[in-house]
């Protein structure tokens, strides 16, 4: 998934530079360059659109991890009522040798609405925290919400904002999310 974004920067940069020489040495401006470029970036939007609009939301059940590479987070408890929200989550490691950290996690519930509710609190490790190869933590995050929450779902997500351009990611444009039910 990274390999192809990096190989498609590598290309347009390469097709850039390529063109800024050739116009640089005085020589004929050719814009075949730049075009290809263009042509390059325009495949992989393409192509990450094309992933993230055919990808389907998956719903997960309560127990049932969500994984990130090595790092799983479980979401063990999600109840509401017409004030607020608990979340307790289990967050660990399956690494076998290196410690991780996972990259901007963040926890919210949504509703069907499209509203997005973030932790007012939280009891427990932050979930950046850093796990040694098997290490495990639990937390709880309290929201508060609106009493007229339609179908709300939690979403446990990690990646910042590069993940937006990594064709599959879960993070990228438009692609559907995995959720767990807030019950």
């Amino acid at each position: 998934e990274t390999g192809i974004l990096i190989a498609a920067v590598l290309a347009i940069v390469f097709l850039l530079l390529r063109g800024v020489v050739s116009a640089m040495s005085r020589r004929s401006v050719s814009t075949g360059s730049f075009i290809s470029a263009a042509i390059v970036a325009g495949a992989y939007a393409m192509a990450l659109l094309t992933f993230s609009l055919t990808s389907r939301d998956r719903t997960i059940e309560l127990g049932q991890p969500k994984c990130f590479d090595d790092w799983c987070v479980t979401v063990t408890r999600a109840d509401h009522d017409d004030t607020g929200a608990v979340v307790e989550v289990k967050v660990k490691s399956q690494a076998r040798r290196a410690h991780m950290r996972p990259d901007h996690p963040r926890i919210e519930v949504l509703d069907l609405r499209g509203r997005v509710f973030t932790p007012l609190s939280a009891d427990g490790p932050p979930l950046n925290k850093q796990l040694a190869p098997g290490e495990e933590f639990t937390a709880s995050f309290q929201f508060k919400v609106a009493g007229d929450l339609l179908h709300p779902v939690v979403l446990v997500s990690e990646g910042g904002w590069l993940t937006r351009l990594i064709i599959g990611d879960e993070n990228s444009f438009c692609h559907r999310k995995i959720v767990t039910p807030l019950e």
